[in-house]
């Protein structure tokens, strides 16, 4: 059962990640501690605000459908990002400038379906 939510659902959750990981990522480049290019420092606020429209977004959907991704939200993925926001460090932006979009097209495709 868990797992069949974990395969209808994968989208929302790698969006959730993808978020969360880039929030922290930007967090640590103001202070010094990553690289961060010139086009992610010139729009960092926008990136910012976006994803938190994202993630608040997904959360309430998610818990909708089911009240244990709330739980999930809160406490699971937020580690996750931030492992991979250490991880990556600068290729942080990277992999969000790219993968973002792909897997925001592709929730809203399952969601539609």
């Amino acid at each position: 059962m868990i797992s069949q939510l974990f395969i209808q659902h994968w989208a929302g959750i790698i969006l959730i990640v993808l978020a969360i990981s880039f929030n922290m990522y930007a967090m640590e480049a103001e202070k010094g501690i990553y690289p961060m290019g010139r086009f992610i420092h010139k729009y960092k606020a926008m990136f910012e605000v976006i994803n938190w429209l994202i993630l608040v977004g997904l959360v309430i959907y998610l818990s909708c459908l089911f009240s244990w991704y709330l739980l999930i939200s809160l406490f699971v993925l937020p580690i996750v990002g931030a492992l991979l926001a250490s991880l990556f460090k600068g290729f942080t932006q990277v992999v969000y400038l790219f993968t973002m979009p792909v897997f925001l097209i592709i929730f809203i495709i399952r969601i539609m379906s």
